[in-house]
This record gives structure tokens, sequence and C-alpha cells, in this order.
């Protein structure tokens, strides 16, 4: 009769399996995250070269220039260029938070794969003891057979003289 392998560290494994999808999943809202802050940039940029572009072309019309108009075209640019900058170094944290938790990611992913290799050769053991053990009985199942055969064969011999 075959015994049934159980992993003495399955709940080890289960648990470092779970704190590995956590932070997998935790890597996906901080990606989501450092997205929407990327898209938020790309915005500040779109701005900042729409009204850059807008006031050269106002610029172009001969007589056309207001000093009050450049006035407030420069400082609005400068503070989109501020806010930019700002939104530069919030991306720059985001990322570097999340390259952080990629490590991590990475050194729990080491730890999950050596707690199922470590699994895998206690299997791979347990499978190694069971066919010996089967080995075992077969053999000696066949040298009670055969032993038993050869007494009844030493009495049929016997019978016959």
């Amino acid at each position: 009769m075959s015994k049934r392998f159980r992993y003495a560290l399955q709940p080890v494994l289960l648990s470092r399996t779970w704190a590995l999808d956590a932070l997998k999943l935790e890597l996906g809202e901080r990606n989501a995250s450092l997205g929407e802050l990327q898209g938020q940039r790309a915005a500040i940029g779109q701005e900042s070269a729409a009204v850059n572009q807008a006031w050269q072309r106002q610029a172009e019309v001969p007589g056309n220039f207001n000093v009050d108009g450049f006035a407030t075209v420069i400082a609005y640019l400068g503070q989109l260029a501020e806010l930019a900058r700002r939104k530069d170094e919030e991306i720059a944290l985001a990322a570097q938070e999340r390259d952080a938790l990629i490590d991590r990611i990475v050194a729990e992913q080491r730890g999950v794969e050596a707690v199922e290799e470590h699994r895998d050769k206690m299997f791979a053991e347990f499978r190694k003891e069971e066919n010996s053990a089967q080995f075992k009985a077969a053999d000696d199942h066949w040298s009670t057979l055969h032993v038993r055969d050869h007494e009844h064969g030493a009495d049929k011999h016997e019978q016959q003289f």
C-alpha cells in the first residue's frame, strides 16, 4: 500500500507564494501610479508647447506684440516649467520606489523557488523510497512463492518414490 507524499514545509511555501503575489499586486498598482504621473507630465509638456506655439503665431503678426501679454505668457510658461520639474521629481521617486519593490519581488521569487526546489527533492526522495519498498515487497512475495513452490515440488517428488 502506497503512502501519500506530505511536504512539511507546505505552509511556508504557501505563505511565501502569497507574499510574492501581494508584492506583484503592489507592483501593478505602482506601475499604474507611475503611468498616471507620466501622463500628467506629458500633459504639462503638451500645454507648454501649445502655449509657446500660440505665442509665436501671435508674435509673427506685425504690430501685434504686447509686452503685458508677453509677460503673462512668460510667467505662465515659468509656472508650467516649475510644475514639470516637480512632476519629474515625483516620477523619479515613484520609479525608485518601484525599482526597490522589484528587488524585493526578485528576492521573494528566489525564496519561493528555493522552497519549491526543496519540495521537489523531497518528493523525488519519497518516490525513491516508495519504489524501493515496493520492489522489496515484490521480492519478498516472489521469494515466498518460490520457496512454497519448491517445497510442494519436493513433496511431489517424495510421493513418487
